[in-house]
């Protein structure tokens, strides 16, 4: 993704430190509106200030909430590391399945002839191809680890430039107008980088679980026996 490590911990620590300024920020917004509602007609004054005060404080809710997600940063380091080892995996399986192969083709049709060799084939013929399902399921996982890593990264950076955009936006805010468009473009930005998240991780979790499970791609849904009667 061309994103290195001292870079995603710098951005999560922005994100960090400008969510903290960020409930000042909404603060700020709730003042100047109630400011600008208390000018209003008594009934319809007081009615939007009670409106207007519940969304802020459901939006400090939900700053509340992308604050405890941050505490989940490593998790794209984690997937990393995962990604790595999985890759390695399939990379031996590989190796391991064409070492099987050379010896399925020197033992069974070189050194040994006759009925020997054929049983030996027979017995055998089917280990390169289990190894080939190890390196299938071994890749597909790297992938999924991978795609979970980069969604984690996309979401701490995305987040890191929402927050810092919203909160240039609500500090200067002076009127009603300006108050609602603000807290608009800041509950978007999060909500738009959560969805992103949320869809980018479901294919990826979706093949983690098709390929951590039992092995339906090996020959006979099982591994193959070395021998043969």
């Amino acid at each position: 993704m061309g994103i290195s490590a001292a870079t995603f911990e710098q951005a999560i620590v922005k994100t960090e430190q400008q969510m903290e300024k960020l409930g000042p920020a909404m603060e700020h917004v709730r003042q100047v509106v109630n400011k600008q509602l208390s000018k209003l007609i008594w009934p319809l004054g007081a009615g939007l200030k009670w409106a207007w005060n519940k969304c802020i404080g459901l939006a400090q809710k939900f700053r509340k909430l992308v604050i405890e997600m941050l505490k989940n940063a490593q998790v794209p380091f984690i997937f990393d590391r995962y990604e790595d080892r999985w890759l390695a995996i399939g990379s031996d399986a590989v190796e391991a399945a064409s070492t099987m192969q050379k010896e399925v083709n020197d033992n069974g049709k070189r050194v040994w002839g006759g009925l020997a060799g054929g049983a030996y084939q027979e017995g055998v013929k089917e280990q390169p191809v289990a190894m080939d399902a190890i390196m299938a399921k071994a890749n597909a996982i790297s992938g999924a680890c991978t795609d979970i890593r980069n969604a984690g990264y996309g979401f701490y950076i995305g987040m890191s430039i929402a927050v810092v955009s919203a909160i240039a936006a609500l500090v200067t805010v002076e009127t009603i107008v300006g108050a609602i468009a603000g807290l608009v473009v800041a509950i978007a930005a999060i909500v738009g980088a959560v969805a992103t998240l949320l869809l980018e991780t479901h294919s990826a979790k979706q093949e983690l679980s098709a390929n951590l499970g039992p092995g339906r791609s090996f020959p006979g849904n099982a591994w193959p026996p070395a021998t043969t009667s």
